[in-house]
């Protein structure tokens, strides 16, 4: 929808306007605004809740002890999905059970296109190292030997990738999009 299309239906006068190219963005309470194109793109996602799975894909899934599904996953025809991915924000676990809102977050991590274009996300290092922060937090918290061999499992998975990626440097390749 264009800005001019959006501003006549408030009946304000667009004479001297650009009719910009947009979105009209409708909200949950019947509220209505008008978003720039380039603005709504970067900042608003599709929701995929709900996607159908692969056979090479473990989403979407429920998370344990939950039935409800909480994870999607945004395909691609290059890789089949694995930049961009959905999650239903969890209320924790309440009552006997697991517990969800109905509000969305999404986390996209960095892709480079097979021009060269890159489009700009988290590393899976970044990720993974927030995770292992926030367990150590919760295991001073709430002491557990799982959750420890869970720490150094994710550790260890870090070190894995740090391999991965000398290895990716050592023969050349790293940053390519070759094997």
């Amino acid at each position: 929808m264009g800005e001019c299309d959006f501003l006549e239906t408030k009946g304000i006068d667009t004479r001297h306007r650009e009719n910009r190219r947009g979105y009209l963005v409708r909200y949950p309470n019947g509220y209505e605004s008008w978003s720039p194109e380039d603005i709504f793109e970067k900042e608003y996602y599709e929701l995929l809740v709900g996607i159908n799975g692969d056979e090479e894909s473990l989403l979407p899934v429920a998370v344990f002890p939950s039935e409800v599904t909480s994870i999607a996953v945004k395909k691609d025809d290059e890789y089949g999905g694995a930049h961009q991915y959905q999650f239903l924000n969890s209320r924790g676990y309440n009552n006997g059970k697991a517990e969800y809102d109905d509000s969305y977050q999404n986390i996209r991590f960095a892709k480079k296109e097979p021009g060269g274009t890159i489009i700009p996300g988290l590393q899976t290092e970044q990720l993974l190292f927030c995770i292992v922060d926030r367990h150590i937090k919760l295991n001073n918290k709430f002491p557990s030997d799982d959750g420890l061999k869970f720490i150094r499992k994710i550790e260890e998975a870090i070190l894995c990738l740090e391999d991965r990626i000398r290895e990716r440097i050592s023969r050349g390749v790293m940053g390519e999009l070759k094997e």
